[in-house]
């Protein structure tokens, strides 16, 4: 894509730009990305966003259609770009964090061992478990279930969801842990 042959003075420009546009016209651009298939070359960008841009991304997830989303989500999986999805929650309200557990309590065990070992990796985990909070008991068990080659971690990861006020929702995710 034409994003490639840019340097990165001109790939901020362009993310400058995009950020500057209004909410209606940003949702479009989106979907425009996802019908070319441009998440992965869009993704990385978000690093270069503002915080005003990164809100006004972030705060459009819920208004996506859930094969949007799961798209994007594929993507992130696959590029390992978890730390840019999860720079963007700490941008998102109640509705996009929402959104966004459903949507990683739906994946599957490899995706969900690969999020966590990414999580864990970058130590992600203040920016987690606001969403895994919002999970229901299924996806929770998923996440527990993923849990497992981290168990070493479960002691700070606990302390990190008692520091965030989360200990009380997210006890069944640390149950025999």
């Amino acid at each position: 894509s034409i994003l490639k042959l840019m340097d990165e003075t001109e790939q901020r420009t362009v993310v400058r730009l995009i950020g500057e546009q209004d909410e209606k016209l940003l949702k479009e651009l989106m979907l425009a990305m996802d019908g070319a298939g441009l998440w992965g070359e869009v993704l990385p960008l978000v690093r270069m966003m503002d915080a005003p841009a990164r809100k006004s991304a972030a705060l459009l997830v819920p208004h996506f259609p859930e094969a949007v989303l799961l798209r994007l989500i594929e993507t992130i999986d696959q590029l390992n770009l978890w730390p840019d999805l999860f720079a963007l929650s700490s941008d998102m309200g109640d509705a996009e964090l929402q959104t966004i557990a459903d949507l990683i309590a739906q994946q599957d065990a490899a995706l969900l061992d690969r999020l966590i070992q990414g999580v864990d990796q970058h130590a992600l985990w203040p920016q987690l478990l606001p969403i895994a909070a919002r999970m229901n008991s299924a996806g929770l068990a998923k996440v527990r279930k993923a849990l497992l080659p981290v168990s070493e971690h479960i002691t700070s990861i606990k302390a990190e969801a008692q520091k965030l006020g989360l200990s009380q929702k997210l006890s069944t995710l640390f149950a025999a842990q």
